[in-house]
């Protein structure tokens, strides 16, 4: 976990930063804009301006990771830390989930790569970021400029 004390442009909590090009992924965020009704999450595409800007304020490298990077008040989350922090924030039974980050972080981690690193050859790959459903564009940030507009 990273601290989120430097505050260089202020964030809207909580943030998912995703794979924009991964099947499984864009899954996810869809699985995650049916069970947040109280639509806190916000989803930005690790490939656009806003997501780059992330990993580099944060010093992750999501790709070479094979991670997703969740961006909370109390800091920020990968692997199966980042997968534990979203299912706090979805409706119930999902938010029941979030039970599991008591099991050892190092198994939780080794099952989370696992799939990580297979997902593109188990559920394949968009060439660039599709355009989400009109439910999800109220999520999606892509821009630097969309912060000022929260």
């Amino acid at each position: 976990m990273v601290s989120c004390s430097e505050n260089i442009l202020p964030l809207p909590y909580p943030l998912i930063v995703f794979d924009g090009v991964c099947v499984l992924c864009h899954a996810a965020v869809r699985f995650i804009d049916r069970h947040d009704s109280r639509q806190q999450l916000k989803v930005v595409p690790l490939q656009s301006e806003l997501g780059q800007y992330l990993q580099q304020r944060f010093g992750i490298n999501l790709l070479q990771n094979n991670t997703i990077m969740v961006i909370t008040e109390s800091g920020v989350f990968t692997r199966s830390s980042a997968l534990f922090a979203i299912a706090g924030y979805l409706d119930r039974p999902w938010r029941w989930l979030r039970g599991f980050r008591w099991l050892p972080r190092g198994l939780t981690d080794y099952l989370y790569e696992q799939l990580a690193w297979r997902r593109y050859r188990l559920f394949g790959r968009y060439d660039h970021c599709p355009v989400p459903a009109l439910t999800l564009r109220t999520r999606l940030l892509e821009n630097i400029e969309q912060l000022d507009e929260l």
